[in-house]
């Protein structure tokens, strides 16, 4: 009898040593998993890391003080900011008079592709949808906004919804939905306005996802935002068979006109 009770503590306890051991590999294993991806603080309220790339170094850093997430990404020598507020909408954008080159903007797009990997690998997928918080989708939407910068443009300072004086409007975020239509507005450099009735989502001469906001109808790992706004600058783009850029002539104004767009519609709830 006592030599069973002596096996069934012992059965115990190497229960609770395998369970110890496992809960220490898991820790662990997370541990190894930030330091992999170069990321050095992880919290609700700030993010901060460092990236190499293809012979780059990405160092980014945001961080919630009061009302304002603060945003300093250091790409080589170049110096890129932004701030943003999520109560009211704000946004700045401050690049110091830096142009990036293609391989530094890929090394931005590669930094947002393992940020939101992680936020993957923390939060899942909740329904349709990676659920990012705050300061999470401002560090992946302005890194991812950066580098969709087209080449040769000077970063400067930009606020959004400023210095638009040729456009048919900023619609502030007004969801768009697949599948839906709606009426597009947009105009070209002379003024002459269009308006055109079209389904979000369809696949035009431009885009095989018109009203995505963003670039690349293909990033998985993108926050998908859809958008009234960015649905214009599309069909600008695509009516007016022009490049869809700040600098561009025709498209431009509708360009920024998106940019809050872009980094708010998420949180907003424009998914689509």
């Amino acid at each position: 009898m006592k030599n069973k009770f002596f096996l069934q503590i012992l059965t115990v306890l190497a229960v609770a040593v395998l369970m110890q051991s496992c809960s220490k590999e898991n820790a662990t294993t997370t541990v190894d998993v930030k330091t992999e991806k170069g990321v050095e603080v992880y919290s609700p309220s700030e993010i901060k890391g460092l990236k190499h790339y293809n012979g780059h170094e990405v160092d980014y850093h945001v961080n919630e003080e009061g009302d304002f997430h603060q945003v300093v990404v250091k790409i080589d020598d170049l110096t890129l900011e932004a701030t943003v507020a999520y109560e009211p909408l704000s946004l700045t954008y401050n690049g110091h008079g830096a142009i990036l080159k293609e391989s530094q903007k890929a090394a931005l797009a590669a930094t947002a592709q393992e940020l939101a990997e992680l936020v993957l690998a923390k939060n899942g997928i909740q329904g349709d949808f990676v659920s990012f918080n705050e300061t999470e989708n401002t560090i992946v939407r302005v890194l991812g906004h950066w580098s969709e910068i087209p080449a040769g443009y000077v970063l400067g300072e930009q606020q959004s919804g400023i210095n638009i004086d040729r456009s048919l409007g900023d619609d502030g975020i007004k969801c768009v939905k697949r599948g839906r239509y709606y009426y597009v507005s947009f105009d070209n450099s002379s003024g002459t306005a269009f308006t055109e009735y079209r389904k979000a989502g369809y696949t035009s001469n431009v885009s095989t996802c018109m009203g995505l906001c963003g670039g690349n109808c293909g990033y998985w790992w993108w926050p998908k935002t859809w958008t009234l706004d960015c649905f214009e600058h599309d069909q600008c783009y695509a009516t007016l068979n022009t490049g869809g850029g700040p600098t561009n002539g025709h498209c431009g104004d509708e360009w920024f006109d998106a940019a809050d767009d872009f980094l708010f519609g998420y949180i907003a709830g424009c998914r689509g």
